[in-house]
């Protein structure tokens, strides 16, 4: 069975004669050797043969025509020395025998006894295959022990993986040898070693993955176990690479996976060949034996390489830690650690980029470094726009957790684009993110070649990356720190802010430079005790601040307070004060820091605003100045902190000021001076006064005791006065008076205060005017109204003549009849008409004061008004005229309606007007009833509610809003003034008037009056 499944024994038989040949061959089978003769008879034939190879064994004749046995011997050993070479001849004689065996023949056999030609054969096989063996042995253990030698002396490791190939290659005749070895990603395999293989069959597997159906190769590396495969043309893990394969004119391939001695794929080791066919045991052998060489070497090298890459490391960050530790300057620190990675990497390019953000607009290289043959193509600190291809990569790089390559073996490939603008072959970048700014790029670029960046490269640059991150994130808060401390001397310099911290067992302070400059002192001039510093402080402030810092140091309300300083210039400033209390481990208080700011701008910033507002309100509320001007004295004394304050009216027939008004604080009494500022008068140019009132401007005078123009300076002495300003009171161009403001202090000029003045007395001015402009606003109101009342009583001249001729006609009756009935001595009758008469008569004169009181022209009074008393009086007043239209009235008065505060006049002229706009809407209507209806009520806004609703053509929705507007009129023979008056009437009693349409027609016009108005005098 075994015999069976060998292939055919090869045998080159040179024969002359065909039947021995015949006989030969029937001998080996009937030994039961399978074999394949091939027959030659001469020399060439013998020549052709062996070239053509593949013998097994080669049986010759000794004596031939043309040739002879000896000869072929000698051409076998010469051609094929490891093929057996067996005589079987009939005339071999002993001495030829011996000398054939002597020259290298294997055996020799007489034709007559060919039943030792199995034996022969098979004992020439055998010897020839041990002799193989051992030749292979032999030639292995060179060939390891070469390759050990190569190992140890530290050859390149292409060199020690060429000399295994080709090792296999002298010991497996016609294989191809090729070593592939696995990347520490373990996802694919790059060339290793591959002396005889085709360079374009090696550059197109380089790099290939692998995987389940890969190859030979990929397949065993991903497997971990050897692939065969004997024909590449049917094999289906060849199905990617058949065609590539086949084009090479390989058709078998045996690969095996290369081990670490921890059972991780180095690579693998394949070999080749032409033809289709397996691996035998002694080249499985040789292969395990070869694999195991390998992977020593590689394990070898690579610990070797490991080691060297660990120094290189060291070496390198060395170089960068002390390029980053060799300056504090943020520049100089970027160029000197780019320096030593250009020399480290032996790179074109090194830079770092600023921001590595894809949303920027642009961008800028922040420092580079660059070899003279590839300069840098942007300047440093110039920006550029980051276009479309920049912000992909930036949002690559930003989503990585470490450095990209970009390039040759790289996860990205370079995009064409970039390398051609930028003039680079591979790059490799990441993204620094110090603490406190955006992300910074860190990059290198290859101009000069496509670079392969390898995985120890790119840990180093990663581990130099987070260096420089650090770096930079030290130098950025160190330098943040240094602008930080210029800042904040800066800060307190502008915001005049000072520091203090006082030692409460020494009793000192530690004050700031400005802290100095805030009490008016040199900076460190002196250090200070509590003591001292309470001695720059105001008298009125001193206690304060003692109460303020001894309840904090207790545990009490954190130290906080305003108080003021006296610099020793005499000026007084405003601070504020805030402290902490440190405190040790049993709570006794150690020290107390904390700030002291300089509030005098913000503080008298403040008062001005106060004292503007307060002189605002009281002019709104004030009705004259004479009411309004002791408050102003007052409102401006008290908030901007002055002690005195005076009022000076001009006297236009005099040509002088005469002072109309003075206030001073409670606690200081200056009868002296109020004397002689009242019996003194000043013309322009004179005195304080006279200075504003010429200059028309306001005047800041810091001590009126050493003003020579100040002729009050003696008793202003007497009385502690110091400084005085004044502003004048204007009106267009005119000044009404002046205001003038005196302090027990010494105080510098403050232009902001002069400034507020000059407006205040704008203000003042401005009140007069407006004063002046509303007393005549009122007279011609009062004018116009009184006309209004006037024509009205003349378009009702008819019913009032009506209205006043029935008391009197009333009257002559009664006194007709009196008469009769004293002449009849009837005095009883005659005292009844006598009454009828007097009745009449007062009738008739209460219809006359009516009239009289809305013809007068007299001042508005306001009083409280019934005012349903009010519409009855106006209803009888009209109520010829509303018979005479044909109108019907009809009222709707609510029941104990509240008085109102109120001018009872105009409050009647209102209702007439109403009521005769309504008698009037209603003549053109024809035969339609015509109906007017009064009522009155509370409503639910603490009001009275007056409605005066008619039946006429209503109102046009397009005139609602002109309907109040002066001067506008539906009325043929209307002045526009009915309306307009009757709403500012009822305004002016802080009441609201208005108009709607009345339902199914007509209109309603109703007004509020406000109930509980101020108490009459």
């Amino acid at each position: 069975m075994e015999a069976a499944l060998k292939p055919p024994l090869r045998i080159l038989h040179l024969e002359d004669n065909p039947n021995d040949a015949e006989l030969i061959h029937a001998a080996l089978q009937s030994e039961g050797i399978i074999s394949h003769v091939e027959r030659v008879e001469t020399r060439d034939e013998f020549l052709a043969s062996l070239e053509q190879g593949g013998f097994d064994i080669i049986l010759a004749d000794y004596t031939l025509p043309s040739f002879d046995g000896l000869s072929a011997l000698k051409i076998a050993l010469q051609k094929c020395p490891d093929v057996p070479f067996i005589f079987v001849s009939g005339t071999l004689g002993e001495e030829v025998a011996i000398e054939a065996l002597k020259i290298g023949a294997t055996d020799y056999l007489l034709k007559e006894r060919l039943s030792r030609i199995g034996p022969s054969v098979h004992r020439a096989l055998r010897e020839a295959k041990e002799r193989d063996e051992r030749r292979r042995a032999e030639a292995l253990l060179a060939g390891e022990k070469r390759l050990l030698e190569m190992i140890a002396k530290g050859d390149s490791l292409s060199m020690i993986l060429e000399a295994l190939c080709r090792l296999v290659e002298e010991l497996s005749k016609g294989s191809l040898s090729s070593i592939l070895l696995l990347d520490p990603d373990g996802n694919r395999l790059w060339h290793g070693a591959a002396p005889s293989l085709p360079k374009s069959y090696i550059d197109a597997i380089d790099g290939g993955f692998i995987g389940p159906a890969a190859g030979s190769c990929g397949t065993a590396a991903y497997r971990k176990a050897p692939v065969i495969v004997s024909d590449i043309a049917g094999d289906p893990l060849w199905a990617d690479y058949r065609d590539l394969a086949l084009a090479h004119g390989l058709r078998a391939c045996w690969s095996t996976p290369i081990l670490a001695s921890d059972g991780r794929v180095l690579g693998t080791f394949a070999t080749y060949s032409r033809e289709p066919r397996s691996p035998m045991p002694p080249q499985r052998n040789v292969i395990e034996q070869v694999t195991d060489l390998a992977s020593i070497a590689i394990e070898r090298k690579r610990a070797e390489e490991e080691r060297q890459a660990h120094l290189w490391f060291l070496e390198s960050m060395d170089q960068v830690n002390r390029a980053i530790q060799g300056t504090n300057d943020l520049e100089q620190m970027m160029s000197d650690v780019l320096d030593g990675v250009l020399s480290v990497f032996n790179c074109d390019r090194a830079w770092l980029s600023y921001p590595c953000d894809p949303q920027a607009v642009s961008a800028g290289v922040k420092m580079q470094r660059t070899r003279p043959e590839f300069p840098g193509l942007f300047a440093i600190g110039v920006d550029v726009p980051v276009d479309a291809e920049t912000a992909d990569l930036l949002r690559t790089v930003r989503a990585s957790s470490g450095p990209v390559r970009l390039g040759p073996r790289s996860q990205y490939p370079l995009p064409a684009k970039m390398a051609k603008r930028l003039g680079i072959q591979s790059r490799i970048v990441m993204a620094l993110y110090p603490k406190g700014d955006q992300p910074y790029l860190f990059g290198l670029s290859q101009c000069s070649y496509p670079r392969a960046w390898t995985e120890q490269e790119e840990r180093l640059f990663q581990a130099i990356g987070r260096r420089l991150e650090d770096a930079l994130t030290s130098l950025l808060m160190f330098r943040n720190l240094r602008e930080s401390e210029r800042r904040l001397e800066e800060a307190q310099r502008i915001s005049h802010v000072g520091y203090w911290e006082r030692d409460l067992a020494t009793n000192r302070y530690t004050w700031s430079d400005e802290n100095y400059r805030i009490f008016g002192l040199q900076p460190q001039e002196r250090i200070l005790s509590f003591g001292e510093v309470q001695e720059l402080l105001h008298p009125d402030d001193r206690h304060r601040r003692v109460v303020a810092v001894a309840e904090a140091v207790q545990g009490g309300r954190r130290y906080d307070l305003e108080y003021r300083v006296v610099r020793p210039t005499g000026e007084v400033r405003f601070v504020r004060s805030v402290g902490d209390v440190v405190r040790d481990e049993s709570g006794r208080a150690r020290r107390v820091f904390g700030t002291v700011q300089d509030i005098t701008e913000r503080k008298r910033a403040e008062q001005r605003l106060m004292a503007q507002h307060t002189v605002t309100r009281i002019l709104a509320e004030a009705a004259t100045l004479e009411e309004a001007t002791p408050r102003i004295l007052r409102a401006v004394c008290e908030c901007l902190i002055w002690d005195v304050g005076a009022l000076w009216r001009t006297d236009r027939e005099a040509g002088v000021l005469r002072c109309v008004e003075m206030w001073h604080k409670e606690s200081m009494e200056v009868p002296e001076f109020e004397a002689a500022s009242r019996e003194s008068t000043f013309e322009p140019g004179i005195g304080l006064p006279g200075r504003v009132w010429f200059n028309r401007e306001p005047a800041y005078i810091p001590d009126i005791v050493r003003d020579a123009n100040f002729l009050r300076a003696p008793i202003a002495a007497r009385a502690v006065l110091h400084a005085a300003f004044g502003f004048p009171i204007l009106l267009g161009g005119e000044v009404l008076g002046v205001m003038e403001f005196f302090s027990n202090e010494i105080r510098q000029p403050d232009r902001d205060l002069l400034d507020t003045m000059a407006t205040i007395g704008s203000q003042i001015g401005q009140f007069i005017e407006r004063t002046q402009a509303e007393e005549a606003l009122h007279h011609t109101l009062a004018e116009l109204a009184h006309v209004t009342r006037v024509a009205a009583l003349g378009e009702m001249s008819a019913s009032i003549a009506h209205e006043i001729n029935q008391p009197l006609a009333a009257v002559v009756s009664n006194a007709t009849a009196c008469v009769h009935w004293l002449a009849a001595q009837n005095l009883q009758e005659a005292r009844q008409s006598a009454e009828f008469v007097i009745a009449d008569g007062h009738r008739a004169g209460e219809i006359i004061g009516r009239i009289r009181a809305l013809a007068t022209k007299a001042p508005a009074r306001k009083d409280w008004v019934d005012v349903n008393e009010t519409i009855l009086e106006v209803i009888a007043l009209a109520r010829s005229e509303v018979h005479g239209h044909g109108v019907s009235l009809r009222t709707l008065l609510g029941d104990e309606l509240p008085l109102i505060l109120g001018d009872r006049i105009q409050l009647q002229q209102v209702i007439l007007n109403l009521m005769i706009n309504a008698i009037e809407a209603m003549k053109g209507i024809g035969a339609a009833p015509r109906e007017l209806s009064i009522s009155s009520a509370k409503d639910d806004s603490q009001s009275v509610l007056v409605a005066v609703r008619d039946s006429g053509p209503g109102l046009n929705p397009g005139s609602l809003d002109r309907l109040f507007q002066a001067f506008y009129t539906t009325k043929p023979q209307g002045m526009g003034m009915g309306l307009a008056i009757s709403r500012s009437i009822v305004e002016a009693h802080g009441g609201r008037l208005w108009a709607t349409a009345n339902v199914p027609r007509g209109a309603v016009f109703q007004f509020t009056l406000p109930i509980g108005g101020e108490k009459v005098a």
